[in-house]
């Protein structure tokens, strides 16, 4: 992990990188901290932010540290993932560039509720407790940014809930391929992740998603390459998943 003051100039181009995830259904569930913020704001959270970096797998925090810092990711992915006392793992989320994470545990000072851990090689901006608290109370847009944050996650947390208790696999697998697409290299829609990751985010074994997806490739839905989904008909997903809107 390596150390240096945050460039307002490589700020602006992850949050360009982020804006293209946008546009597919459930892309709408990222949200970019610095899209609520004045320019001001923006402006002084640059100034004010160390950057950290950190490893692919590499451990950002752990579930119920209570260290107050806050987290805006610039480049690469990073997992949240809740963990049982017995050692099964949930994972949760899977954040890209521009997002904010780590804000709850600043604000209230109770232990965080999920561990984060970078997926690839990622870019941070940190803020501690102090910093934070001092640029709250010189720009009023960042508590609203914040709220919007953790309304996002309310919302998340209430649809997965409902999800789970309500949808069949092929009704919530075809969410998460929604929610967490991207634009491939050719710019059409794809989900970049191993079938054991997205078996973690559905809590399923990756035989039984195997099953699920060699079925919707059957049906021209998808179409299956290593580590990758490619997504071929998006409304068909969308009526998949139509009764959990």
């Amino acid at each position: 992990m390596t150390l240096r003051r945050n460039e307002s100039s490589r700020a602006a181009q992850s949050d360009r990188g982020a804006g293209a995830a946008r546009g597919y259904a459930g892309a709408g569930r990222r949200l970019e901290f610095f899209r609520y913020l004045s320019p001001e704001a923006r402006r002084d959270f640059d100034d004010a932010a160390v950057v950290r970096h950190f490893r692919a797998e590499q451990r950002i925090y752990m579930q119920e540290d209570r260290q107050r810092l806050m987290y805006r990711l610039l480049s690469g992915r990073v997992w949240l993932s809740y963990s049982t006392v017995d050692g099964r793992e949930h994972l949760a989320g899977l954040l890209g560039p521009g997002e904010g994470f780590g804000i709850s545990s600043l604000i209230d000072g109770e232990g965080l509720p999920q561990t984060a851990i970078a997926r690839s090689d990622v870019e941070v901006q940190v803020l501690d407790e102090a910093t934070m608290n001092r640029l709250r109370s010189a720009h009023r847009s960042i508590d609203d940014a914040i709220m919007r944050s953790l309304l996002r996650d309310i919302r998340i947390l209430s649809s997965e809930l409902a999800s789970a208790s309500l949808a069949d696999l092929p009704s919530r697998l075809a969410r998460q391929l929604l929610a967490l697409a991207a634009p491939g290299p050719d710019g059409r829609p794809m989900v970049s992740l191993t079938q054991a990751e997205l078996g973690g985010v559905l809590g399923v074994s990756r035989q039984t998603l195997n099953r699920q997806l060699r079925q919707l490739e059957s049906e021209g839905v998808v179409r299956l390459s290593y580590g990758e989904v490619h997504l071929n008909e998006l409304d068909r997903l969308r009526l998949l998943c139509s009764d959990l809107a």
